[in-house]
């Protein structure tokens, strides 16, 4: 979402070349891409652990960062 969530908390967070997302929504935006979990109709998803990206290696969020 485009603002901060009281009961939940943040969304995501970015540290240096990493981002971390603890919980994701489809949006209208991003109905065009090809993951179906992106697209408007995709519900609130918790993630725990959150989804780690580097961005410096993938800056589209396409693969997750493996432990070690």
């Amino acid at each position: 979402p485009s603002y901060p969530d009281e009961v939940r908390g943040v969304f995501a967070v970015r540290s240096g070349k990493y981002k971390a997302h603890f919980f994701t929504q489809g949006s209208a935006h991003s109905d065009t891409t090809a993951d179906p979990a992106c697209h408007a109709s995709s519900s609130l998803t918790a993630h725990e652990p959150p989804l780690l990206y580097d961005l410096s290696k993938d800056p589209d969020r396409v693969s997750l960062c493996r432990p070690g």
